[in-house]
């Protein structure tokens, strides 16, 4: 049996965040004929996860963790690797399949990167990839590929006021890393 490649990168994404100790439930995107990861994005800085609701205004927030919550769950969809040898993946929503986290690129500018939000999830558009890096090799940050593409250069999910979310200057403080649930 030949495997596609993509299933290939998310076999070895999946098999290093298992050696991590993560652990992920399987499911298939009905649009998909892959098998994708699921995994919910905890932050570590105030424990709080990622939740896409498409009834609220500003429908992705951080909120108390709800490991049944499908709006917390999202499929990790491998995007290949960057030149820096980064992993690349897209979180497309389980709640609301159309959405992806990524970024607005009409709410940024020079030095003020876009925001995070639930975007469509279009083939191959940065604004909802991901790098990941481990820089205190526990835990993932991630940056956003169209920030580091254009203008904006490294600027990572971080948590601005403890509900909403923002692209900033990479560090490594526990507000830019995730865990799973």
């Amino acid at each position: 049996m030949r495997l596609r490649k993509g299933v290939t990168v998310a076999a070895i994404v999946v098999a290093a965040l298992v050696t991590l100790g993560v652990e992920f439930a399987s499911a298939v995107a009905p649009e998909q004929s892959t098998v994708y990861n699921v995994t919910y994005l905890r932050n570590d800085g105030n424990g709080k996860c990622i939740t896409t609701d498409t009834d609220l205004e500003n429908f992705t927030y951080l909120a108390s963790c709800d490991p049944g919550s499908e709006n917390q769950q999202y499929f990790v969809e491998p995007q290949g690797v960057d030149p820096g040898g980064h992993m690349l993946v897209r979180y497309r929503s389980v709640g609301h399949q159309d959405t992806c986290l990524g970024v607005s690129p009409s709410l940024g500018g020079t030095g003020n990167p876009g925001t995070v939000g639930s975007w469509g999830c279009l083939d191959k558009d940065t604004l909802v990839v991901w790098a990941v890096d481990y820089p205190t090799g526990n835990h993932p940050r991630f940056w956003n590929q169209y920030a580091e593409d254009h203008i904006w250069g490294r600027q990572c999910l971080d948590v601005g006021d403890q509900t909403l979310m923002a692209l900033n200057c990479c560090n490594t403080g526990p507000y830019q890393q995730w865990s799973d649930l």
